[in-house]
């Protein structure tokens, strides 16, 4: 950041607190994956192949 503050990833909150509950250390990854929204293409499927000189 510009200003030279620090922000903390909010997954670090999320730790503390599945941690508590008593996750183990070596799934709280597994879960922050779970949590978070997949990439899906929406473009085209296939395109014909434009020779360079012609592009």
């Amino acid at each position: 950041m510009s200003n030279g503050t620090l922000t903390i990833n909010p997954n670090v909150y999320s730790g503390i607190i599945c941690r508590a509950i008593g996750f183990p250390v070596d799934m709280l990854p597994v879960l922050f994956a779970i949590g978070r929204p997949r990439q899906v293409y929406t473009g085209h499927d296939t395109r014909e192949y434009v020779p360079p000189q012609e592009r």
